[in-house]
């Protein structure tokens, strides 16, 4: 009696497993590039009309903030034009402070200088 109910449980549990797989293969795709665009479109309307999104320092501060660095990449990723010369060179200019006052970017958080070499990376 007891290997009976091991075995139906071990297939209800097999059904289960194989039928969500079923259901995950007919999900519906999801467009990244397209709400990454309405992302990006949505903190332009913010700023001033021709207004750059990466060169203002108070919105997304280049090197100083991981969220801003992951956008810029995100917006190189996904083909969106923006003033990328600009952010590498106040990225540029955030590595070089950070060498000159404490002799590098942090010692303790490797992500700051793997995210760092994604954002030149992408940017170009």
């Amino acid at each position: 009696m007891r290997k009976t109910i091991r075995r139906l449980a071990a297939w209800a549990c097999c059904l289960c497993m194989a039928a969500g797989a079923v259901t995950a293969a007919w999900a519906q795709e999801t467009d990244y590039a397209q709400m990454e665009r309405e992302l990006v479109e949505a903190q332009r309307q913010q700023l001033t009309e021709g207004e750059p999104l990466l060169t203002r320092r108070d919105v997304l501060p280049a090197g100083q903030s991981s969220v801003a660095d992951w956008y810029a990449i995100a917006m190189a990723r996904c083909g969106i034009s923006e003033d990328y010369e600009t952010y590498l060179a106040a990225l540029k200019t955030y590595v070089e402070s950070a060498y000159a006052e404490s002799g590098g970017l942090s010692a303790s958080k490797a992500t700051e200088w793997h995210r760092v070499a994604l954002a030149v990376t992408a940017l170009g």
